[in-house]
């Protein structure tokens, strides 16, 4: 797995859309939250990329 640089950034976002994936993410901080939110999104578009789906248990 390839590393990641982690530089800063000032993006204008919205904070309500902060504080929702915050509390739902449970995470202590925005850029946490931020972070996870992003890792969510690129597994979702690989898999949809790739054509792979979760197999459900009967």
């Amino acid at each position: 797995m390839e590393t990641s640089i982690i530089k800063d950034k000032h993006l204008k976002l919205s904070q309500l859309k902060i504080d929702q994936v915050k509390r739902i993410l449970k995470t202590k901080t925005e850029s946490e939250a931020i972070q996870k939110a992003l890792d969510i999104q690129d597994f979702q578009a690989i898999r949809e990329i790739s054509g792979f789906r979760l197999q459900t248990i009967p």
